[in-house]
């Protein structure tokens, strides 16, 4: 499995534990999610760049990709529970 994939994954797990453990309601636990996973996102494209020889080009479509799917998930999970 990719690390891009494992990232996705994990972030879905994120998402998971977080809506269910949240106190204030499943749609404030997605939400929240967002920024945190930014910042992981972001992390790891810094990483990727520094550390693991990629260009700044390559992470940042990757980048979109890891950040993306789990927000637009988390984003669609806040809107249909408010309901």
């Amino acid at each position: 499995m990719s690390h891009s994939m494992m990232m996705i994954l994990g972030g879905l797990i994120l998402l998971t534990i977080m809506v269910s453990l949240q106190k204030g309601g499943r749609a404030a636990g997605a939400m929240r999610f967002i920024p945190i996973w930014l910042v992981i996102s972001v992390v790891n494209m810094l990483v990727g760049v520094l550390y693991a020889g990629y260009s700044w080009n390559e992470e940042f479509r990757v980048l979109l990709m890891v950040f993306g799917i789990p927000a637009a998930i988390a984003f669609v999970v806040a809107r249909v529970v408010r309901r």
